[in-house]
């Protein structure tokens, strides 16, 4: 089986109340550019929704940080970041962007693998290194053994045909 070199993973809107998305999310490794402010920062797109983003960057921003991101097919729109975990940040557009933009987005997005394929090709391989190791070449004096015991098996057979008795 051939790994899949891109993918999408639709996830519904959650009704929890601590999840506040509204559309579904596809997960996306995208690097993108503030606009608009002195630090011109560089974000790693994590994922992307109509209503929002999850990005990874190693500057110091702050919740409620209003962000202008330049995205492909509509250029700058505007986000409030909304939540920060480490170096991961929620952020929430100002206007909803359309599914063709998430779309381009994606399409824009270099080709990788995700984690559970690459995980499924490190299984596969460890799979088949077990497999290696149980179809090891027998040992030699296995090998000698059974031919010595074939050896004797046919000699007796050839010293029993000479004591038959033939009627003629």
């Amino acid at each position: 089986m051939l790994p899949k070199v891109a993918y999408f993973i639709d996830e519904p809107a959650q009704s929890s109340p601590s999840e506040r998305r509204r559309a579904q999310r596809r997960h996306v490794k995208f690097e993108l550019d503030t606009t608009g402010d002195a630090r011109g920062s560089r974000l790693l797109l994590l994922d992307l929704s109509e209503s929002g983003l999850l990005f990874e960057t190693s500057e110091r921003i702050e919740i409620g940080e209003d962000l202008d991101l330049l995205l492909p097919e509509v250029g700058d729109v505007s986000a409030r970041v909304v939540r920060r975990d480490g170096n991961q940040y929620g952020a929430e557009f100002s206007d909803p962007i359309t599914r063709a933009v998430v779309s381009a987005t994606i399409l824009a997005s270099p080709v990788t693998l995700p984690e559970t394929v690459t995980e499924i090709v490190a299984a596969n391989a460890e799979a088949e290194r077990e497999t290696a190791e149980e179809l090891r070449p027998v040992p030699a004096w296995i090998v000698e053994a059974s031919l010595v015991v074939t050896l004797l098996a046919i000699a007796g057979f050839i010293f029993a045909f000479g004591f038959l008795p033939v009627s003629g």
